[in-house]
């Protein structure tokens, strides 16, 4: 009996060791397993490749900021990780009122972060201090701001949009020297650029309304056609500074940054999916239903004229066709008559149904869903 009891108890002891051992090092290999964090250098915004062709100017502040780009349709139009903006890059210049050609109405102009609401507004988070204009040289020059030698931090998170806007730089006042007719719609800035699967949101103050400033709230309106030809470089962990961080980084007690970001070298841009002719989806994800019927703003890109169908279907139901004969470099509303099943479809999603979009040519084909609304 002695020998098996201390055969049971040798046993029970080593039972006890691999216990008491094996906790620590699951810990261990547990520490081990995770992975640091690790710093980013995000590049988002325009590729800046295209001509800065079209000029925008408002009578009173506005705001804009990009909701799709035809160059680059993977690209992010929000912020995806939390950080501070580091660096902007403006292509275009301001171009003056030939009645006034020496001088301009006083105007400033930012970089801005715009953070979405619930109801489908924008507010106003933070500003960067006062910006040069670019007056003079090249109308394609492309000017590069570093944000993070200025006081201003400009911090953002998941979801923001980054928006250029402007205050200031009304004329046709008598009392501020300017001829009649002088910037009567404001400083013209010529940093858009035509894109036909580009858009922006634009918002503008309204009447009575003196300034556009931290804090406020606003709802933007979609403006198609058109890119902001403005890049910006995020900084994360390290690359931003210690209150732009999440407070996870900031408990690391990482050193400010001490040197200037610059954008990371980007591939060259996917094109857009297209037929060879060039007809392009919208860049809209929501289709407005209206007497039964949507209509699709299709673009056509290439040079050639785009002729084709645009079908919608539903879990393999067909849901409407519409055809199609855009002119090359235009753009055209396409118009699809729902068919009964999809009106059943809608009545049981209660007015919402989501249908793939699919645009024939005859030299081939392109589709995407869209979400079908009532109004």
């Amino acid at each position: 009996m002695n020998g098996l009891e201390g055969s049971r108890n040798a046993a029970r002891c080593r039972c006890l060791c691999v216990i008491r051992l094996t906790l620590p090092i699951a810990c261990l290999f547990a520490l081990l397993l995770v992975a640091p964090a690790r710093a980013e250098i995000i590049v988002m915004g325009s590729d800046l490749k295209a001509p800065a062709d079209l000029s925008s100017s408002h009578p009173r502040d506005w705001a804009a900021w990009p909701t799709a780009y035809q160059s680059q349709p993977a690209v992010a139009t929000t912020v995806t990780k939390q950080g501070e903006v580091a660096i902007a890059q403006l292509k275009g210049r301001i171009i003056q009122s030939s009645l006034s050609p020496d001088r301009i109405p006083p105007v400033v102009m930012h970089v801005v972060v715009m953070r979405p609401q619930p109801d489908g507004r924008a507010q106003l988070v933070v500003s960067t201090e006062d910006l040069p204009l670019p007056l003079t040289g090249d109308p394609q020059q492309v000017n590069t701001h570093d944000l993070q030698a200025k006081d201003a931090r400009i911090c953002v998170q998941p979801g923001d949009y980054v928006a250029l806007a402007t205050s200031g730089g009304f004329g046709n006042q008598p009392e501020g020297g300017f001829p009649e007719g002088a910037y009567a719609d404001g400083v013209r800035f010529q940093m858009f650029s035509r894109q036909p699967a580009s858009s922006i949101s634009l918002f503008e103050q309204p009447a009575g309304n003196d300034t556009f400033q931290v804090g406020n709230v606003e709802r933007g309106a979609s403006q198609p056609a058109q890119e902001l030809l403005m890049q910006v470089v995020i900084g994360t962990r390290e690359h931003a500074r210690f209150f732009c961080r999440t407070k996870a980084e900031q408990a690391e007690n990482i050193p400010n940054p001490t040197s200037t970001l610059k954008p990371a070298p980007t591939a060259p841009p996917k094109p857009p999916p297209s037929t060879p002719e060039g007809a392009t989806l919208p860049a809209a994800k929501t289709v407005r239903i209206k007497n039964n019927a949507v209509t699709f703003t299709i673009g056509c890109s290439g040079s050639a004229a785009c002729a084709g169908t645009l079908s919608l279907t539903n879990g393999g139901a067909k849901c409407g066709q519409g055809r199609f004969s855009i002119p090359p470099g235009q753009q055209a509303g396409v118009k699809v008559k729902l068919t009964a099943i999809a009106r059943r479809k809608l009545r049981k999603a209660k007015g919402k149904l989501s249908a793939r979009a699919i645009l024939k040519t005859a030299g081939g084909s392109t589709s995407r869903l869209f979400t079908l609304k009532r109004a």
